[in-house]
């Protein structure tokens, strides 16, 4: 990726590697098993067996640093990796503040790494 697109993003991206939780809102009510690969304050990419939609409001909670961040998003992309695993991109609409203040916390003292 090149620096100037790294300069336009809105939130600094972390590699990571937490386990979550993902449910779709919609009628289906689907809840699965994902790996947070990437996370930042507006958003994460989850890698999930099977397709969750676009468009499909989600809730999410990861497990960090022995504490769980719930948010709440939206299927801002996906993109098919390998077999039935997906890469799904969430854009993060709603996160309870002591999450939100957490989630800063570790952006922020990776970013500082």
């Amino acid at each position: 990726m090149s620096e100037e697109f790294k300069k336009q993003r809105r939130y600094p991206r972390i590699r990571s590697e937490y386990p979550a939780l993902v449910k779709r809102l919609d009628p289906e009510l689907f809840t699965g098993l994902a790996t947070a690969r990437v996370m930042s304050l507006g958003g994460c990419m989850v890698e999930h067996e099977g397709p969750l939609g676009e468009g499909t409001p989600v809730e999410l909670r990861f497990s960090v640093a022995g504490r769980i961040i719930s948010a709440r998003g939206i299927v801002a992309s996906e993109r098919k990796v390998q077999g039935n695993t997906y890469e799904v991109g969430v854009e993060f609409f709603s996160i309870p503040l002591p999450d939100l203040e957490l989630l800063q916390q570790i952006t922020r003292t990776i970013d500082e790494a």
